[in-house]
């Protein structure tokens, strides 16, 4: 088996914060797993040519992937392929490729330019294609697999909380998808809704499920320093996630607002960890229209693992009142650092949790204002909490996901 991973998204999020969101760290941990699994020629990474650059820049700061080869669609780079190096081919240097199209999509003229030949070098050795997000590649000699990771299908079903450019991408990754093409997906709630939704057969989706990242346990940063900068106390609430709609940050702040007013929680901050995203300004908005809630409430923007890490383990409480997630990874994540979990009760949610966690309706206020407080001033229901925490995050790890694609690979 010879697997080529585009690894596109993992060039982006090494330059750009603001990509390091879910399906970067699934990616990234990904590749890692399928790393230690995979032999030296076994595995290597995919990208545009001018996105390899920064893939480059990536696999240097991951020591444990910077022997594996970079592999690149006609360009204008010479990037070693899977058994030797590709020609230099002048002409083009990739600027303009689409910009949906700039992860793996070789561009429409491709073969017209260089041949069929020159197109299907490009996979030459290639057993398996794996893309984790972008649209699968138009040009693949017969016989290699080609496999596509769905995480949701948001965009068809909650389609305002996503942007235009979002919607318009899946749709050209669902394009790109043929009849024999395998499918990986996050959840079994994933699943279903991608055979409701798209009319796929179940029997060539995979359910893989995702895991805590790998690192970010690994080393955290100094607490007392952390506290200080942020400004925190003994007690806090932390949320982890883009600023965008889908994740229902008002509905928190709401119910944040009304336990402001209990003096028996006078103490308590909410510490909001993930870039700002699409319409992320109503969540400022609620800030100023709440004057009182401004030294109580910290937006820390995007944090390096080491950061993440600390704040996992000195939270009081992880809240996620998403109103959609194919998987959840914050959750996964809060289950591996033992944290008592309040969760909406929709999507993929339930099924990630199991029986951890308080699970709340992401619409009902009053709901999660009891919840939240209940965590916050019952010791005993806090350490039972925590407890079913550590049990459920046993059940998700970077090698099972590994060994569940690599079935995929074989099914």
């Amino acid at each position: 088996m010879r697997v080529l991973m585009d690894a596109a998204i993992a060039g982006w999020g090494h330059i750009n914060p603001v990509e390091r969101a879910g399906i970067y760290h699934a990616t990234v941990n990904l590749l890692t797993a399928l790393n230690q699994q995979l032999g030296p020629n076994e595995l290597a990474l995919y990208s545009t040519a001018w996105v390899a650059p920064w893939v480059r820049r990536f696999m240097a700061s991951h020591p444990n992937l910077a022997q594996r080869p970079l592999l690149t669609n006609p360009g204008g780079w010479a990037v070693p392929g899977l058994q030797a190096g590709l020609p230099q081919n002048q002409g083009c240097n990739g600027q303009s490729l689409p910009l949906w199209c700039k992860a793996t999509q070789l561009p429409w003229w491709a073969e017209l330019v260089w041949g069929q030949d020159l197109v299907d070098k490009a996979f030459e050795g290639v057993t398996v294609f794996h893309s984790p997000i972008y649209p699968l590649p138009a040009h693949t000699p017969p016989g290699m697999k080609r496999v596509l990771t769905v995480h949701d299908v948001v965009w068809l079903e909650l389609p305002s909380t996503c942007t235009a450019q979002t919607r318009w991408r899946m749709k050209a990754t669902m394009a790109s998808v043929r009849p024999d093409d395998t499918i990986c997906t996050v959840s079994e709630f994933s699943k279903g809704r991608l055979v409701a939704r798209l009319g796929w057969e179940a029997d060539r989706i995979h359910v893989t499920p995702l895991a805590p990242s790998l690192h970010t346990f690994d080393e955290a940063a100094d607490w007392p320093e952390l506290s200080r900068r942020l400004n925190l106390n003994d007690r806090f609430i932390l949320t982890v996630g883009t600023l965008e709609p889908r994740k229902n940050l008002e509905l928190l702040l709401s119910t944040f607002s009304l336990l402001c007013k209990q003096k028996s929680l006078a103490d308590v901050k909410l510490v909001c960890v993930g870039a700002a995203g699409w319409k992320h300004t109503p969540v400022y908005d609620f800030l100023r229209n709440h004057p009182g809630m401004a030294d109580r409430v910290v937006f820390t923007g995007y944090l390096p693992d080491a950061e993440l890490a600390a704040l996992y383990a000195h939270a009081s409480v992880f809240a996620y009142p998403s109103l959609y997630e194919g998987f959840g990874l914050p959750l996964a994540e809060a289950m591996a650092a033992g944290l008592p979990i309040v969760s909406s009760n929709r999507t993929a949610m339930p099924e990630v949790l199991g029986e951890a966690g308080l699970q709340v309706s992401p619409t009902k206020l009053n709901d999660w204002v009891e919840a939240l407080q209940l965590v916050l001033t019952d010791a005993t229901e806090q350490d039972r909490l925590r407890g079913l925490s550590r049990q459920r995050a046993e059940h998700f790890s970077w090698e099972k996901t590994a060994w569940a694609t690599l079935a995929a690979y074989q099914g």
